[in-house]
């Protein structure tokens, strides 16, 4: 939510110094992260004129946070950890805001290393964060992959044998007739 609040912020200080001094953007990559922030913020000033969108947005995103609180408190208790509950949910929220950070798939590494770092910040031992977060980690890759292999042989199977030339064509087709 803060990046709803800070985005159209960033662009309107930005605009303002483009407007006093007035700054011409030669650069095309400038002007694309620019044309970007209006865009951005632009939309953010519509989806913040629908309040009940906004309350809807932020309960599910609360719900989530406290769910996989839960979920790290399970995981926590099996491992035999003796953390509170609050410590997990604010895990939880690191490991969310962790999600900006995208250097490995499933931001696997960056966020046991943002848990232990929170963890041993809070006194905690860092190897509890890790172990929370990577088996966390493991238990969605299992999950992810067992339904993906299923649902890849339900596919196949649904095919029977169609080539990718033929749903290209198939494709094709619907698209002319509309």
């Amino acid at each position: 939510m803060s990046g709803l609040i800070l985005s159209p912020f960033l662009f309107s200080l930005f605009s303002f110094f483009q407007q006093q001094f007035d700054l011409k953007l030669e650069n095309v990559y400038l002007q694309k992260l620019l044309q970007f922030l209006e865009n951005t913020s632009h939309s953010i000033s519509i989806l913040l004129k629908n309040k009940k969108l906004v309350f809807k947005l932020s309960a599910i995103k609360i719900l989530k946070t406290l769910l996989i609180g839960i979920w790290y408190w399970i995981i926590s208790n099996e491992l035999g950890y003796d953390l509170s509950f609050l410590v997990l949910v604010m895990l939880s929220l690191v490991s969310e805001l962790s999600l900006i950070i995208k250097i490995t798939p499933d931001n696997l590494g960056v966020n046991q290393l943002i848990s232990g770092g929170l963890l041993a910040s809070m006194g905690f031992m860092a190897e509890q964060g890790v172990m929370i977060t990577l088996v966390a980690s493991a238990m969605t890759l299992i999950v992810v992959f067992t339904f993906g292999i299923i649902g890849n042989h339900l596919f196949i199977k649904e095919f029977n044998g169609t080539s990718f030339k033929d749903v290209v064509n198939f494709y094709k087709q619907i698209k002319n007739v509309k």
